[in-house]
């Protein structure tokens, strides 16, 4: 259940981001505003990914993990699409060429997804039992 809430915290965050790059690359005189945007998006899916991972409770959080962040990607950009910025949503006709894009986009977002989290896994695994071994 963690990992459900994780993600629903991460497609506001995502939103978020996603509204702030969108008002930003409007205007010409924050152009360094676009990469600052881009560059709170990745950490922010970082701190979710550590967040979640050090909470996980079992291996079937950790699957669920990064579905749900992908998850909450996707509905975040929907979102941004519904509330202000159409354009967004202009090639959403329920076509099939939509839904191979948006197939394309959420395979490459839980790719990077099961690579963190495997990745935060081994990390914090390997510091537990360091912290073990230090104990015993």
């Amino acid at each position: 259940m963690g990992s459900v809430k994780i993600g629903v915290g991460a497609m506001i965050f995502y939103w978020l981001c996603l509204m702030l790059f969108i008002l930003v690359s409007r205007e010409n005189f924050l152009a360094d505003g676009k990469v600052a945007a881009l560059g709170l998006a990745v950490t922010g899916t970082v701190l979710f990914l550590w967040i979640g991972v050090g909470q996980a409770r079992n291996r079937a959080d950790l699957c669920v993990l990064p579905m749900s962040l992908t998850l909450g990607y996707l509905v975040a950009f929907h979102l941004t699409g519904l509330f202000g910025f159409h354009g967004l949503l202009r090639d959403a006709a329920f076509s099939m060429d939509y839904f191979l894009s948006l197939l394309r986009v959420a395979a490459t977002v839980l790719s990077f997804n099961v690579m963190g989290t495997a990745l935060f896994y081994l990390l914090i695994r390997r510091q537990k039992g360091d912290l073990r071994a230090k104990a015993g």
